[in-house]
């Protein structure tokens, strides 16, 4: 069950839903990108896109980057944006920090409380650059989701659909 945010400017008041009580119909129409390498699957709304975070270019809704910047491409600006930067847990480790303690302290990850902010499976945290920070593991990957400050109070229903698939 996760708390979704509609926000003053969306619907004119503050109003909070169950995504479990709306089920599929919040995220009706919404594409699938699926990572067939570290195993996950996340849904986008028709106005966000993969797009390479290596070189800038949109990516397939299947892919097998380590990194993916999903963007509000119908948006007039770049910033609004969501960073998924997934790491081993096993050699050959596939960032600087092999474990999710280690980047944790690397990042100085301080937790959030704002319940707007949070996401059901994820630990939500601030880095010392004051980025906010999804986290999240399975056995063989940790990922961090960090996203654009313009986005920070829109992403958490695209996150909310993020699921490893193994």
């Amino acid at each position: 069950e996760y708390t979704i945010n509609v926000y003053p400017s969306e619907v004119g008041n503050s109003s909070k839903f169950l995504l479990g009580s709306l089920g599929s119909s919040l995220t009706a129409g919404w594409k699938t990108y699926t990572n067939t390498k570290i195993s996950y699957a996340i849904k986008l709304p028709p106005e966000w896109n993969p797009i390479s975070e290596y070189d800038g270019h949109a990516i397939p809704l299947q892919g097998t980057n380590d990194a993916v910047s999903f963007q509000e491409t119908a948006s007039t600006s770049p910033d609004i944006s969501l960073i998924i930067q997934a790491c081993s847990l096993n050699t050959p480790y596939s960032c600087y920090n092999p474990s999710l303690k280690d980047w944790k302290t690397q990042a100085g990850f301080g937790p959030v409380t704002d319940p707007t902010l949070q996401v059901t499976g994820f630990e939500v945290g601030r880095d010392t650059q004051g980025r906010l920070n999804y986290i999240r593991e399975n056995e063989q990957y940790y990922i961090y989701a960090y996203t654009s400050k313009v986005a920070e109070k829109t992403v958490q229903p695209i996150l909310s659909t993020f699921t490893f698939t193994k």
